[in-house]
């Protein structure tokens, strides 16, 4: 069925039925654009300095590569018009289309659309599924450009988005430079938000568990808003690199075939190999918020249990540049307790060995961690007198959980101590915060006078053990002794009040509804 065959009969579907295709293929297929709305306006420019990126010229031919699977053509086709009207001709070598084999077919329309706007389009379409990844492993291996710049389908490109890139490129190499992402609101499709990068399969201090990676810019002496600035990993649907260094450095197999692994995995290899990886904030690029919703269309095997190789896998990359077998096994000790997946992360580090050798390399995780990613987070262990999953002694099926609505409720435990970068994670700061380990910046909160009051998640007052005693609305201790959550200046504990909720009451030695447990993390051990 062609895209555009269905999307007459919407008129007369169901909500039910519209919800059965856009489930069968992840997309909300209700979206409509003419073509005078291909060329949205652009995001304004970052800062009136950005412009100083025109004053130079770069000496390079530029491959756009975009994979995609089931995409929506008014989404790749903006993507592509944003692109041909907001990059110099004299850059833009080529645009590659890697076709994932979608199982609707847009190729006709955006092909003759390309063809119209006199696009230097290549397009390509995968025998068999390969995965977002190793789609732009294809493209990366057709591109003829010096550069090559990866995008998602549905991306919008801003003005002046591709010199500065160029800019840090030229300057280094051997890095792989990102745009300042920002997310889109489909409803409206105005910008609203920076996307920040997310790293998964490592804790940042100490190199186990999965956490959020916010990046945070140090605003140091000479820098300016506007520039460049190294972050520990960049987002797969926005870099870009020389081809040479991409063919020398691009993860060459990802093990769940998946989406979100390889920019980490190229990341690490960037800062241990290369010379690192960049955000530049005069590139700007916008990503939709909610056209994306079910990743699985990213996966080339959906009937596969992806989860322990999504989250593993550059775990497994991570431990081939730790140099003795010892740190090797702690790190892994603390990341899981499953012998199967301890297997899986061993197994994995062996086929990715066989195919990229870190000892080729002149810098290590040591390196990695103390001078990259020590200045980017927040948690260590010695902030803390506790970390990790607070199960309720009333109920021991329940445990506390931070909800996407950033209140903390009950929810069934984890099956093992979960470790950082899980919502059950709670850390308890020596100087009365609690953190959770999935949101890092923000601390447990809730009223210091009201009744019956729930906790939310708030910035935090004081964000380290060395910025002074935390306060009022966020001040929280765990009392071993009477297994209490106490918040002193309202003299409330933490009580039960059913299967999903938890409310700060008055406090009563008696009540197994205000007993609580900690299970400690791996991670804290």
């Amino acid at each position: 069925m062609k895209e555009f065959e269905y999307k007459e009969k919407l008129a007369g579907m169901s909500k039910e039925e519209i919800q059965e295709l856009t489930d069968k293929y992840y997309r909300n297929v209700t979206i409509h654009w003419s073509q005078r709305d291909l060329l949205p306006m652009s995001k304004p420019l970052y800062d009136i300095q950005c412009l100083n990126y025109l004053d130079k010229d770069y000496d390079v031919s530029v491959s756009v590569i975009i994979a995609y699977h089931n995409e929506l053509s008014v989404l790749l086709l903006r993507t592509l018009t944003t692109i041909i009207h907001r990059t110099l001709p004299k850059y833009l070598e080529e645009i590659i289309l890697v076709d994932d084999c979608s199982v609707f077919n847009i190729t006709e329309e955006v092909l003759k659309y390309a063809d119209d706007q006199r696009m230097p389009l290549r397009y390509f379409r995968n025998e068999e599924r390969l995965g977002i990844a190793g789609s732009r492993l294809r493209g990366l291996r057709e591109a003829e450009g010096d550069v090559v710049v990866i995008l998602d389908s549905h991306m919008e490109v801003s003005e002046v988005w591709l010199e500065p890139l160029l800019s840090v490129l030229t300057a280094h190499p051997k890095s792989i430079a990102a745009p300042l992402l920002h997310m889109i609101q489909e409803s409206q499709y105005n910008t609203h938000e920076h996307l920040i990068p997310q790293l998964y399969g490592v804790q940042p201090q100490k190199g186990v568990g999965i956490i959020s990676m916010y990046v945070y810019k140090d605003e140091g002496e000479g820098r300016n808003s506007w520039d460049p600035f190294p972050t520990p990993a960049v987002l797969g649907g926005g870099l870009a690199a020389f081809r040479s260094t991409l063919l020398e450095y691009y993860p060459d197999s990802i093990q769940g075939r998946s989406w979100g692994v390889e920019n980490t995995r190229l990341s690490y290899r960037m800062w241990m190999c290369g010379e690192g990886a960049y955000v530049v904030p005069c590139s700007q690029v916008l990503h939709p918020n909610s056209f994306d919703w079910n990743l699985n269309r990213y996966f080339a095997n959906k009937t596969e249990d992806l989860f322990p190789k999504l989250v593993y896998e550059s775990v497994a990359e991570l431990i081939n540049f730790i140099d003795l077998d010892m740190d090797k096994e702690k790190l892994i000790n603390k990341l899981t307790s499953d012998e199967d997946w301890q297997k899986l992360i061993w197994d994995m580090s062996e086929d990715i060995r066989s195919e990229f050798n870190p000892d080729q390399c002149s810098r290590n995780y040591e390196w990695y961690k103390n001078e990259i990613l020590v200045n980017y987070f927040s948690w260590e262990p010695d902030q803390f007198d506790y970390v990790g999953e607070v199960m309720s002694l009333y109920d021991e099926k329940l445990c506390l959980e931070i909800n996407t609505e950033t209140v903390v409720i009950l929810y069934p435990c984890r099956s093992s101590p979960p470790n950082i970068g899980d919502n059950h994670v709670h850390g308890f700061t020596k100087n009365g915060n609690v953190k959770n380990g999935y949101r890092d910046g923000m601390c447990w909160d809730t009223s210091t006078h009201d009744e019956r009051t729930p906790i939310r998640m708030f910035s935090c007052h004081v964000n380290s053990a060395t910025e002074g005693e935390s306060y009022g609305s966020q001040k929280f201790y765990y009392d071993k002794t009477s297994q209490r959550i106490i918040h002193p200046p309202s003299k409330r504990c933490l009580e039960l009040i059913d299967s999903s909720t938890v409310l700060m009451m008055k406090c009563d030695e008696i009540k197994l509804e205000q007993r609580w447990k900690i299970r400690i993390s791996p991670w804290f051990r």
